[in-house]
C-alpha cells in the first residue's frame, strides 16, 4: 500500500486577514507593514524568477511562521497559479490556429484583488500579482 504524505511548515502566527482584523478599528504599525511588503514582494520575486505565476494574492494566502513583529510571511495557495510559459502557450495557440477573436482566458482569482487588465481579457502574467500585492499591501496599511 503506498501513501502519499503532504509536509508544510507550522505557520503559528495566523494569516495577514487574520492580522488586519486584529488591529481593526486601528491598523498594523507601518514598521511592521513595511516589514510584511518587504517579504511579501521578495516572495513574489521568488515564484516570478522561476516563472510562476500565483494569480490569488491575498491576506487570507498570507501567513506568518510565529507571532513577533518580525516574523517571516509564507505565501500559500498555489491552487491557481501557473507557470508563465503554459499561460504564454495558450496565448500563443489561439493566435497559431488563426482565430479571430482572441479567446477569453479563464478568469481566476479572487475579485477585490484581481487587476483591472483581466477583466479586459488580457492574459495573465507577473503583473497581475504585483497589482494584487499592492492591494492587500494597501489594506494592510488602512485597515
Amino acid at each position: 500500500e503506498r501513501n502519499v504524505y503532504l509536509v508544510i511548515e507550522l505557520c503559528a502566527g495566523g494569516s495577514l486577514a487574520e492580522k488586519i482584523q486584529q488591529h481593526r478599528p486601528d491598523t498594523i504599525p507601518q514598521a511592521r507593514v513595511a516589514h510584511i511588503a518587504r517579504e511579501l514582494f521578495s516572495a513574489v520575486q521568488y515564484c516570478h524568477q522561476r516563472g510562476i505565476v500565483h494569480r490569488d494574492l491575498k491576506p487570507e494566502n498570507i501567513l506568518f511562521l510565529h507571532d513577533r513583529d518580525n516574523a517571516p510571511i509564507k505565501v500559500i495557495d498555489f491552487g491557481l497559479s501557473d507557470f508563465r510559459a503554459n499561460l504564454s502557450r495558450m496565448e500563443s495557440a489561439g493566435k497559431a490556429f488563426g482565430a479571430t477573436q482572441k479567446a477569453k482566458p479563464m478568469c481566476v482569482g479572487t475579485p477585490h484583488y484581481m487587476a483591472p487588465e483581466i477583466y479586459n481579457e488580457s492574459i495573465y502574467d507577473e503583473k497581475v500579482d504585483s497589482f494584487s500585492a499592492g492591494v492587500v499591501l494597501a489594506e494592510t496599511l488602512t485597515g
